[in-house]
């Protein structure tokens, strides 16, 4: 699981750039690689799905809506960890964090075949 940590964070840390890249998985040209993968490849939309699909079963229906409307940027940021608003009860970003990091392990894990 170290391994996914690393990817993770150096996907996120690298230089903006305007260079475009083409990913491996869907072909799509795109600016930034981690929130191509995690909000908008076609390659992990299954998964992208049953990511929702458990927030909604433990979270307020508004909640989940609110996360659904957010840009990629923004979203990618809150599957990361940053405050969700309205801030949840303590128990439910307990549980949104714990399903985000599977959601970002499954995501990683098909794209990157490991």
């Amino acid at each position: 699981m170290r391994h996914i940590g690393n990817i993770i964070a150096r996907l996120w840390t690298r230089p903006v750039t305007l260079d475009n890249f083409r990913c491996e998985q869907c072909s799509e040209i795109d600016q930034e690689q981690l929130v191509h993968l995690l909000c908008e490849c076609s390659n992990t939309a299954t998964h992208r799905d049953e990511l929702f699909r458990s927030l909604s079963a433990t979270m307020r229906h508004s909640d989940v809506n609110s996360l659904r409307q957010l840009d990629s940027v923004s979203q990618t940021l809150k599957l990361l960890g940053a405050p969700i608003e309205p801030i949840l009860e303590e128990d439910d970003q307990r549980t949104f964090l714990e399903v985000s990091y599977s959601y970002i392990v499954k995501a990683l894990r098909t794209s990157f075949h490991f």
